[in-house]
C-alpha cells in the first residue's frame, strides 16, 4: 500500500512541472495553451536519446528542456506572427510535435534500463526507487516555484501578469 502512495506522489511531483506551465498559460496569461502536452513528451524524448548515446543525463535534462522552449516559441511565433488563434497555435505545435518524437528517438520506444539517469545520484546515496524521484521532484519543483515567484515579481513580470488580466489597458500603458 505505501508503494503505491509513493508511486502516486512521485509522478504527481513529475506533472506538477507540466501543471505549472498550464496554470501559467492559462490561468496568469488567460490563454489556453495545449503546446505544454506535446513538449513534455519532446524534453523526454530528447532526454532518453541522449542519455541512451552516452551524454550525461544532467547536460540531457538541459537540452530537453532547449527542446520544450523550442517547441513554446513555435507555438508563439504561430500565433503571434501567422496570426493564428492561441488555442489552435498550441494544438497544432502539439500534434506535430508527435511526429517529431517519433523522428528524434527514431523508434516508438527507448529503454533507460541499466543507464545513469537524474536519479543515479540518489539511488547511490540510499534511497530507493520513489524516493529518489520524490527527493528530486521535490527540489525542482520547489526550484522553479521560487523562480516564477521571484520573476512574477519583476517589472517584466509585472507586465505579464498585467497583460493576463487586462490586455486593452496593457496595450494603453505601452507594455
Amino acid at each position: 500500500m505505501l508503494d503505491i502512495i509513493l508511486g502516486a506522489v512521485s509522478l504527481g511531483l513529475l506533472w506538477a512541472v507540466m501543471t505549472i506551465g498550464v496554470y501559467i498559460t492559462y490561468r496568469i496569461l488567460n490563454i489556453a495553451d495545449l503546446t505544454v502536452e506535446g513538449s513534455i513528451v519532446t524534453g523526454a524524448s530528447i532526454a532518453a536519446y541522449s542519455i541512451v548515446n552516452g551524454v550525461n543525463p544532467y547536460l540531457a535534462t538541459a537540452m530537453a528542456m532547449l527542446g520544450g522552449m523550442a517547441a513554446g516559441l513555435v507555438t508563439g511565433l504561430l500565433h503571434t506572427k501567422l496570426k493564428i488563434p492561441a488555442l489552435l497555435s498550441g494544438i497544432l505545435t502539439m500534434t506535430a510535435l508527435y511526429s517529431i518524437n517519433l523522428r528524434i528517438m527514431g523508434k516508438a520506444t527507448i529503454s533507460l534500463l541499466r543507464m545513469d539517469t537524474v536519479y543515479t545520484v540518489f539511488e547511490n546515496l540510499g534511497l530507493e526507487g520513489n524516493n529518489a524521484v520524490i527527493v528530486l521532484g521535490l527540489i525542482c519543483v520547489l526550484a522553479i516555484v521560487s523562480i516564477l515567484y521571484w520573476f512574477f515579481g519583476t517589472e517584466i513580470g509585472c507586465a505579464i501578469r498585467a497583460t493576463g488580466n487586462n490586455p486593452n489597458m496593457v496595450r494603453a500603458q505601452g507594455i
